[in-house]
């Protein structure tokens, strides 16, 4: 690695005397001294004093307990000002580096820069370096890399011992490599004072923290090494993070980041690809003296989420203009500009109430996307904008009966893309935007919830009110951390009456299961029930793996922190599918199986279903890994089947001439057959399901059918042995065939 190739530099080593007596010793920016336990190597040293410099000093948008200057305004610069999630454990192994760029929106001093912390698993023995440079570009050449993933290139070095790779060129054996043409030729720091603070390219080095408090930070003092570095206005500086582990597969911890803000920063991957940009933005926060000159600065201003409403929508800014360099201050205008589906810019002039700023953006169609960002002037001419926001006027598609619902995650890459990819049949609408409402949910007859790492929002009373009102309406409910979410954590009884036990089929709660003072960093054991309707078959397949148990991990599948898996008691025994074996029950030891996932039938018919954990987090460990949470004998895939969701038609390239119901295959059949019809002009199909004695038992088809051909699964699990028929209707086209179920 680069930073073994160098001399350190005794900038804030003290006097003479110290380093002739073999006694070295650290000057603070308070003025103490720490002493050191190596005299000969001070990198070494550093090290083995384990110096936590700022140890116990967290900031949440403010620096205190520091001295500046009269004509200075103190500030911290940080990325969540901007808004997003914060919500991505993004990992961080040995060799690799972390890069946030920031750029200065006036003359300034730093005096301190910082990270956040996740975790801190598996990391005791290790520490991270920070270090700051100045580049060469700007901050629109960085963001032309971000916003997704792409490999860069590296710097060789002969014999690192690892792939021969590094990140800067410090001590490099040759020039930069670009990995393919769109990559950059040359990097923003091959110029001669790209190095703002380090001791001759060493950063300062840390103890990894163990705080995971989301907007607290480990703090650096810039006057450790003797210098508070200058920025001007314009100019683009970034926050090294340098992982000093040995070994690029191990010592992992996290660092909080950000994939909805539209841009990203870059990752150095030390076991493999060397430089990549990602979608990802790192907690990283500086804090600053102003010293110049700035332009008007924006605070709680509005991020319109997705929405199904084409009227016209309200925004609202707070903004400020302050000349900390004693410049006349004052804001001169402040619009909001907009594009519809990426069309021309128009502008639209805000109104000033005191320092809030309002305006309102014009109604779009279904299907439209409006992007936009906030702009304002001060009265010297000086500008600034936000970053550019959209939004979608959510359309549902056109004969689509099932919506997922991602409450509390985007729905993008993992996990958001794999709950369902293994069944092609099954096609859905995503909601990753809020809150339920009426409006939305009336377009679907299945929905599918999945909270992970706890829900953002409670849909209760809207999913209660839907499936009410339609008895062939289902609801599956992914429920990590839904129980004690909102209700102190405590365990609970449910009784007629509640969503919990009328919808959910609930009779009592247990709540943090894993934990009895710990446990929580653990595994949960799951029991498979056989025989039971939606765990059954993975019952099956888990006896003929031959393997040890089933597990709950979030923290392998999912890079969750931690595991708060709940349980419950059902009202119906018969209705359980799986059970977790507790670690404790109210905080106390208490071992015993409790239920973990669950189905129910509503009083008016609805099907339901309940678990208490993310279904992508299930595997076997011993004596091979399977990952149970992406098979189809999964809870999530036999929830499809028993809703008969996944009966979304797949058309034929041949073009049907009449309409047509085909005999069902097999038949008889035990518990599924398939059905195939022809629709040959668009039309409104329905295909329902009946019973001996005329009795509707099941709705396949309700909808308008484009023309082609048709192949449906019809899943009779819930049903009991017998004959049934089924009936097309479309226009005045009707036929009805029977079927013969045998269990």
């Amino acid at each position: 690695m680069f930073r073994k190739l160098f001399t350190i530099s005794l900038l804030f080593v003290l006097t003479v005397s110290f380093v002739q007596a073999q006694n070295r010793a650290v000057l603070r920016g308070d003025g103490s001294l720490i002493k050191l336990e190596n005299a000969k190597d001070l990198h070494e040293a550093l090290q083995i004093s384990k110096i936590k410099n700022g140890q116990g000093l967290n900031a949440v948008n403010k620096f205190p307990g520091k001295s500046f200057t009269a004509a200075g305004k103190l500030d911290t610069l940080t990325l969540r000002k901007l808004g997003g999630t914060w919500n991505t454990n993004f990992g961080f192994f040995g060799g690799d580096v972390f890069l946030n760029f920031f750029e200065a929106q006036a003359d300034m001093t730093i005096k301190a820069a910082g990270f956040g912390v996740t975790d801190a698993t598996g990391s005791a023995n290790t520490n991270v370096s920070l270090r700051l440079m100045k580049f060469n570009w700007t901050m629109d050449d960085f963001k032309q890399f971000g916003g997704v993933s792409k490999t860069l290139g590296y710097y060789p070095e002969d014999n690192d011992g690892h792939v021969n790779i590094m990140p800067f060129p410090e001590g490099n054996s040759g020039p930069w490599v670009s990995v393919n043409a769109t990559t950059p030729a040359t990097m923003p720091w091959e110029h001669a004072d790209y190095d703002l603070w380090s001791d001759e390219g060493l950063g300062w080095p840390i103890d990894v923290p163990e705080r995971t408090v989301a907007g607290e930070y480990y703090w650096v003092d810039m006057i450790n090494l003797g210098v508070e570095p200058t920025v001007q206005k314009g100019e683009v500086f970034g926050v090294v993070l340098l992982h000093n582990g040995a070994d690029p597969n191990a010592d992992r911890f996290g660092l909080y980041a950000d994939a909805t803000l539209g841009f990203g920063n870059w990752k150095y991957y030390e076991g493999s690809s060397g430089w990549r940009a990602r979608e990802y933005v790192w907690d990283m926060v500086v804090a600053v003296d102003i010293t110049g000159d700035t332009p008007p600065t924006f605070s709680d201003f509005d991020i319109l989420g997705t929405t199904l409403s084409t009227n016209p929508r309200p925004v609202s800014a707070t903004i400020i203009d302050e000349n900390p360099g004693g410049g006349a201050a004052g804001v001169a205008s402040a619009n909001v500009v907009y594009t519809i589906n990426g069309g021309a810019e128009a502008s639209v002039a805000m109104t000033a109430a005191g320092d809030v700023y309002s305006a309102e953006l014009p109604g779009a169609n279904p299907g439209d996307v409006v992007a936009y960002y906030y702009k304002a002037a001060d009265v010297a001419g000086n500008e600034s904008t936000t970053l550019t926001y959209s939004y979608n006027i959510y359309k549902p598609t056109e004969g689509v009966k099932s919506l997922v619902v991602y409450n509390g995650g985007t729905g993008k890459g993992y996990p958001g893309a794999y709950y369902f990819r293994q069944d092609t049949n099954f096609v859905f609408d995503k909601w990753a935007y809020g809150p339920m409402t009426e409006e939305l949910v009336n377009n679907y007859q299945h929905i599918f919830e999945i909270c992970t790492g706890g829900p953002a929002d409670y849909n209760r009373e809207v999913v209660g009110a839907w499936l009410a009102a339609n008895k062939d309406r289902n609801y599956l409910l992914s429920g990590e951390e839904w129980l004690g979410a909102d209700n102190g954590y405590t365990d609970q009884d449910y009784v007629a009456g509640t969503f919990e036990h009328d919808v959910l089929g609930l009779a009592h709660s247990y709540n943090d299961i894993t934990y009895d003072g710990a446990g929580q960093e653990l595994s949960s054991k799951l029991i498979t029930v056989t025989g039971s309707l939606l765990g059954g078959k993975l019952a099956t397949d888990f006896a003929n793996a031959s393997s040890d148990s089933i597990v709950y991990d979030p923290i392998y599948e999912l890079g969750a922190s931690s595991n708060w898996m709940d349980g419950f008691e059902v009202v119906d025994a018969g209705n359980v599918d799986l059970k977790v074996e507790t670690r404790g029950i109210g905080g106390a030891t208490a071992v015993q199986e409790v239920a973990s996932a669950a189905h129910n039938v509503t009083a008016n018919g609805n099907k339901t279903v309940f678990f208490t954990f993310d279904p992508l987090g299930v595997d076997t460990q011993n004596p091979a890994y399977i990952w149970w949470g992406d098979s189809t004998v999964s809870i999530q895939y036999q929830a499809v089947e028993w809703f008969g969701a996944n009966a979304t038609a797949v058309e034929n390239e041949q073009v049907p001439t009449r309409f047509d119901l085909a005999q069902n295959y097999p038949n008889p059949f035990n518990p599924s057959t398939k059905i195939v019809y022809a629709v040959p002009s668009k039309s409104n199909v329905t295909l329902k399901v009946y019973n001996l004695l005329g009795q509707e038992v099941a709705t396949l088809v309700n909808t308008v059918k484009n023309v082609g051909r048709y192949e449906l699964n019809f899943n009779a699990t819930n049903l009991p042995s017998g004959v049934y028929f089924y009936s097309l209707t479309a226009g005045n086209f009707t036929s009805t065939k029977k079927m013969m179920l045998l269990k």
